[in-house]
């Protein structure tokens, strides 16, 4: 052991004594910053998967769409092709989507309809997980919708009511002159078969679900869709992938666009990247602080034992050894205070149900969260990353925090020094 950190560690733990009083006061400085800035992060981690696995679920991992105004045809010929070309892709759907016109007694709305095949197998969009609560079991029929929540609320809408379904076609045709002898498209009824919510606003705000064969029908599009869902298995490079498909449609002679599940929701996906990174730099000041009670006391330390130093000086220690005694207490009271504060948001994450239980009953208000908008276990996901950048930082600043009264002690004179009373 070098002299400087076993002095190091006599003057954090003085003999005869359990310690002493500012040392662990920076501790639990480091302690809190670390537990505090990890628990946020590890939220904002929990609230991101919350929102990322249904938009995965609900959009797929990569999307073959065809380009604006126009249609996918022989959409089974380019999805047998990629079950040969492609074995990262493990399920395909092939979907359609459109504006509908949603009429249910005087009221009126205009949702985002989408037509999928519910009973395919190895499906890419499964939405039936989402399903709270609905008639009978088994895939959709084609006489039945499954409504979103926000939908249903906002129309007054319950199981088993009836609703009528208009399409642009339709209303186009009703507009037609009806001595011309041209095809209409009448209004569909259907039966709310199931109400589904998958924690994602924009799929969950106005979206019904029908058969694909069903809207194809509505949108009088044959056998064509609008584009074929893909679900990819693990660790797959999305990026070359999407490169290939995109090649090899173009060398099949389709024209089509390749689109990734963040491309889909980048907007709400760059939102919580952001917010992160801004709690991020918040909160890395209250281990900032911490590292300042820490200069401090390591300041006043070095202020007091500046005979030690300079007997040490002359006895032959070098100004670099001396430096490197306070550079040594800062790491390790920013390294135990570190895994404290590691320790304890663990702790918190683990138990913030039971906290958050334990809060209401002290405020008196058992819905204290729902004010807020949670319903259920605050989610959260605590990341390797972030535990060693918090942890490293924590290691960092107390380190440097050392610096100050090391330079202070790096220019005491020894002769100087031995003749302070």
């Amino acid at each position: 052991m070098r002299w400087y950190t076993y002095v190091g560690m006599k003057y954090i733990f003085p003999t005869g004594r359990w310690g002493s009083f500012f040392g662990y006061m920076g501790m639990l400085g480091v302690a809190l910053g670390v537990m505090v800035l990890l628990v946020s992060q590890s939220v904002i981690n929990g609230i991101g998967d919350s929102v990322r696995t249904p938009v995965r679920a609900t959009q797929g991992d990569l999307q073959i769409r065809s380009l604006e105004g126009s249609a996918l045809k022989e959409p089974y010929a380019i999805m047998d092709w990629l079950r040969q070309e492609f074995p990262e892709i493990q399920g395909q759907s092939a979907f359609a989507w459109g504006p509908v016109m949603l009429a249910f007694g005087e009221q009126m709305r205009f949702p985002f309809a989408w037509g999928l095949d519910e009973a395919a197998g190895n499906p890419a969009i499964v939405v039936e997980p989402y399903v709270q609560s609905r008639l009978g079991q088994g895939p959709l029929r084609d006489d039945e919708l499954w409504v979103s929540s926000s939908l249903a609320t906002s129309m007054g809408l319950l199981l088993g009511d009836a609703v009528t379904l208009y399409t642009p076609l339709m209303l186009e045709g009703l507009k037609n002159d009806p001595q011309q002898d041209a095809e209409c498209l009448l209004p569909r009824e259907f039966t709310v078969a199931g109400i589904f919510s998958t924690g994602w606003t924009q799929m969950d705000r106005n979206t019904l679900i029908c058969t694909l064969s069903v809207f194809q029908e509505l949108y009088a599009l044959s056998d064509a869709v609008h584009g074929i869902a893909l679900r990819l298995g693990p660790k797959v490079a999305i990026k070359k992938l999407m490169d290939r498909i995109h090649s090899g449609l173009l060398e099949q002679g389709f024209v089509a666009e390749v689109l990734a599940w963040t491309d889909l929701a980048y907007d709400l996906l760059a939102l919580l990247d952001t917010e992160k990174r801004v709690l991020l730099f918040i909160m890395l000041f209250i281990i900032l602080v911490a590292a300042f009670s820490i200069a401090v006391a390591l300041m006043l330390t070095a202020v007091k034992k500046t005979r030690d130093i300079g007997l040490f000086m002359a006895l032959g220690a070098s100004r670099l050894s001396v430096g490197l005694l306070f550079c040594f207490q800062g790491f390790f009271l920013g390294l135990v205070g570190g895994l404290i504060g590691l320790a304890g948001a663990l702790g918190a994450i683990h138990y913030r149900q039971a906290l958050i239980q334990g809060l209401a009953k002290l405020l008196n208000n058992p819905n204290i969260m729902k004010i807020y908008g949670v319903h259920g276990l605050i989610p959260a996901k605590v990341l390797t990353s972030d535990l060693l950048l918090t942890l490293g930082f924590a290691l960092l600043v107390s380190s440097l925090a050392g610096l100050l009264p090391a330079l202070h002690s790096a220019k005491v004179q020894p002769g100087e020094a031995l003749r302070l009373e």
